[in-house]
């Protein structure tokens, strides 16, 4: 969908929308893009990353060195353990 397609004010029915509650109307339609974008599984994904990459970055740059490479572990360790998951499942179905 389009960003003329979002924007209620393009729409016909915006005509006879009351001058006081235009306001309110666009607020309210831009929060539920807001929260129809968020519910996504994809977006979920990429803000747990994007909080835990700043988590991250937080502990890596105080000063504690023991601390950050014990933070970056699990981004190292996941993808590896979920590879291996996924390789052992195909194998137990398939053959």
């Amino acid at each position: 969908m389009g960003q003329r397609d979002r924007d209620p004010r393009r729409h016909p029915w915006w005509d006879h929308v009351p001058a006081s509650q235009r306001t309110t109307t666009l607020w309210r339609r831009r929060w539920q893009l807001l929260r129809a974008a968020l519910s996504t599984q994809s977006t979920k994904i990429v803000v747990t990353f994007l909080v835990y990459g700043a988590f991250t970055l937080a502990i890596a740059s105080s000063g504690v060195g023991a601390m950050g490479a014990l933070t970056l572990i699990p981004l190292v360790v996941l993808p590896a353990l979920a590879g291996l998951a996924w390789w052992l499942t195909w194998k137990e179905f398939h053959h």
